[in-house]
C-alpha cells in the first residue's frame, strides 16, 4: 500500500498521523508543502526535499530524495542536467547544510533570534506573507523550483494508491496546481483518488478571505474525500461545495495514552490546585492579550495563585513583567519545551485558557480536559462538541477581556464547579480519545480507501 501525504514535515501533528501508518509497514511518501527540514520524528517514510542535504537528527530509517533525483531524467530518459549544473547543486547544497544546522543549533536561542529579527529590519527584509501561497513557494532562492510541477511528477512516478493533502490553505492549493499539470503531461494515465484536509482556520477563518474563498472552493470540488476534526467545518465544506464522501471525524493530532497521563496528574482535587495555564499565541488568530487583560481585572481573587504562560512570542515578554507588577501574581514564561512538560503543568493547573478568533479542536483544550484542567476557550474554536457550557468549562469571547474575566472569576471560586468538571471531562477523554482506538479507526480508513471498500464509519450525506 502506497500512500502520498502532502504536508508540513514539521508539524508534530502531521509526524504523529503519518507515522501511525507507517509503522505498519506501508510504502508512505511525504512531499513537503514548502521547503523546510524533515521532522528527525519521523519513521519508515521516503520523504522529497529540495536538496540532499540530510539533517544529522534524522532518522536511519527515514529516506531522502532530492528534487534533482526526481527530475535528473526528462520523460523520454534523457538526462536534464550537465556535470556543472551538477556541480552548482552540489556546492548549493553545502551551503543549504550549513543553514540548516545553524537554524537547528542557534535559532532557538531568544538571543540569536533577536539579532537576527534586528538584522532583517537593518537591511529591510520582511517575513513572509502567510496569505501569498504560491505553487511556486521555495525557501532556498538558489534553486528555482516550481513545486506543483515537481509533485506532479512525483505522483506519476510512484504512482501512489491514495494521496491525503493535509491541509486546505497550503498543501491542498498545492495539489489542485499539480493535478492540473498532471493531466495536461499525462493525459493517458489516471489521477489517483485524493484527501484534503481542514485543519484549524483553513475554511472557518479564510471563507471570510475574498482572495482565497475561489481557492478553497476549488479544492473541495476537486478533491474526493474530505477530512476535518469537528461537525462545523463538514457543514462548512459542503455548503461551500464539496460533494465527495466525507471521512470520519477525529483529531488531527490523534489520541492519548490516557492511563499514563492520568499518573502525570497532580492528587488531589482540582479545586486545590494554585496554577493557572495560558496559551501565549497572539497572532493573525491567537488572542493572548485579551487574557492577560483579564488577569489585571480579576487581580483581587488571584492571591495566592501563580501564572504559567507557553507559546509566548518573544516581544510581549517584558508584558509579562508589567502584568506580574500590576496584579501581584508570578508569572512564568515557558521556554520551547518537551510535550511533557505542557502536559505536566496542565496536570498542575486549576484553570487552562486558549483564545483565538478561529480554531478546530484545540489541542491544548484536548490535553487540559485529560489532565483535569479546568477549560475557559474561545468559542470561535469546536469547543462547544467536547465541552457543556457552564458545566465542564466556560466559553468566551476571545476579543472581550470582561467575558474572559468573568468566566476565569467564576472558575476561581466555585470549587465545586471545577472538581465536578473535572471528573466529566476525564470519562470524555477516555471515551474518545484513547490512543489505541483512534489509531486502529486511523489505520482501518485507510485501508478501506486503498481497496476501494466502503469505510464502515462514513458520513452518509
Amino acid at each position: 500500500m502506497r500512500i502520498l501525504f502532502v504536508t508540513l514535515p514539521q508539524n508534530q501533528h502531521s509526524v504523529r498521523h503519518i507515522n501511525t501508518l507507517s509503522s505498519q509497514g506501508w510504502d508512505i511518501h511525504v512531499f513537503p508543502a514548502y521547503d523546510v527540514d524533515v521532522s528527525p520524528y519521523f519513521r519508515n517514510i521516503t520523504a522529497y526535499h529540495i536538496t540532499d542535504a540530510r539533517p544529522p537528527d534524522l532518522h536511519p530509517s527515514v529516506r531522502i530524495v532530492p528534487y534533482y533525483r526526481t527530475h535528473a531524467h526528462t520523460d523520454d530518459g534523457h538526462p536534464t542536467q550537465s556535470i556543472k549544473s551538477r556541480i552548482r547543486l552540489s556546492v548549493r547544497n553545502g551551503i543549504a547544510t550549513f543553514r540548516q544546522r545553524f537554524n537547528r543549533r542557534y535559532r532557538r536561542n531568544p538571543k540569536v533570534r533577536q539579532i537576527v529579527a534586528a538584522t532583517k529590519r537593518l537591511l529591510g527584509i520582511r517575513g513572509a506573507n502567510p496569505v501569498a501561497v504560491s505553487s511556486s513557494v521555495n525557501a532556498n532562492p538558489q534553486i528555482s523550483v516550481n513545486r506543483a510541477d515537481w509533485l506532479a511528477r512525483v505522483i506519476h512516478d510512484i504512482e501512489p494508491d491514495l494521496i491525503h493533502a493535509q491541509t486546505i490553505f497550503t498543501s491542498g492549493y498545492l495539489m489542485v496546481e499539480a493535478r492540473r499539470i498532471f493531466l495536461e503531461k499525462y493525459p493517458d494515465k489516471p489521477f489517483p483518488k485524493w484527501i484534503v484536509g481542514n485543519w484549524g482556520l483553513d475554511i472557518h477563518f479564510f471563507q471570510h478571505a475574498p482572495s482565497q474563498i475561489g481557492r478553497i472552493k476549488e479544492v473541495l470540488e476537486t478533491a474526493d474525500y474530505y477530512t476535518c476534526e469537528c461537525e462545523r467545518d463538514v457543514r462548512l465544506a459542503r455548503d461551500l461545495g464539496f460533494k465527495g464522501v466525507t471521512l470520519p471525524v477525529m483529531p488531527i493530532g490523534g489520541g492519548f495514552d490516557i492511563e499514563r497521563l492520568k499518573r502525570m496528574r497532580q492528587r488531589g482535587p482540582i479545586s486545590r490546585r494554585r496554577l493557572i495555564m495560558i496559551k501565549g499565541y497572539q497572532n493573525l488568530v491567537g488572542r493572548s492579550l485579551t487574557a492577560f487583560r483579564a488577569l489585571e481585572l480579576c487581580a483581587d481573587v488571584l492571591k495566592g495563585y501563580r501564572i504559567a504562560v507557553y507559546l509566548l512570542p518573544n516581544e510581549y515578554y517584558p508584558l509579562m513583567e508589567v502584568i506580574s507588577h500590576k496584579t501581584g501574581v508570578p508569572i512564568d514564561i515557558i521556554p520551547e519545551s518537551p510535550h511533557d512538560t505542557i502536559l505536566k503543568l496542565h496536570g498542575q493547573a486549576r484553570i487552562s485558557i486558549g483564545l483565538s478568533v478561529s480554531d478546530a479542536i484545540s489541542t491544548s483544550m484536548l490535553e487540559a480536559i485529560i489532565m483535569g484542567s479546568f477549560p475557559i476557550q474561545s468559542y470561535t474554536a469546536c469547543a462547544d462538541e467536547w465541552i457543556v457550557d457552564g458545566q465542564t468549562g466556560l466559553l468566551v469571547d476571545p476579543e472581550d477581556p470582561n467575558s474572559v474575566a468573568q468566566a476565569l472569576r467564576t472558575a476561581l471560586l466555585d470549587d465545586k464547579l471545577v472538581d465536578e468538571a473535572a471528573e466529566i471531562n476525564l470519562q470524555t477523554a477516555e471515551r474518545r480519545l484513547d490512543r489505541r482506538q483512534l489509531d486502529q479507526q486511523l489505520i482501518e480508513m485507510y485501508r478501506s480507501l486503498v481497496s476501494d471498500s466502503k469505510p464502515v464509519t462514513l458520513y452518509s450525506h
